[in-house]
């Protein structure tokens, strides 16, 4: 939970900074995008739409990972320009080709 908690704190600081470019480097916690074939595979994109705060959905694919009892993510919609990102989900890994 700490480990959750410590990126949660530090998506918040760095959506709220000035900078208003994207960058899953600056961000931190190996943050990265789901591959092409995530994405292209209706099975394992499915897996990554989520609900919006407008009730509107759309898929999670940025993702930032954190140990514990089993290999966990926070799948997460950035909008650097507007300063915020939208939480999708916590919790344990998603279902890809490989895992």
């Amino acid at each position: 939970m700490v480990q959750v908690l410590i990126r949660l704190q530090r998506m918040n600081v760095y959506f709220g900074d000035d900078d208003t470019d994207y960058n899953p480097q600056k961000l931190g916690f190996n943050a990265r995008t789901e591959s092409e074939t995530v994405q292209q595979n209706p099975e394992l994109k499915k897996l990554r739409k989520f609900r919006m705060p407008s009730g509107e959905t759309e898929y999670f694919f940025d993702h930032i990972g954190f140990t514990g009892n089993y290999c966990g993510r926070i799948h997460f919609l950035p909008n650097k320009a507007n300063k915020k990102c939208c939480i999708g989900y916590i919790g344990k890994h998603l279902k890809t080709k490989r895992f």
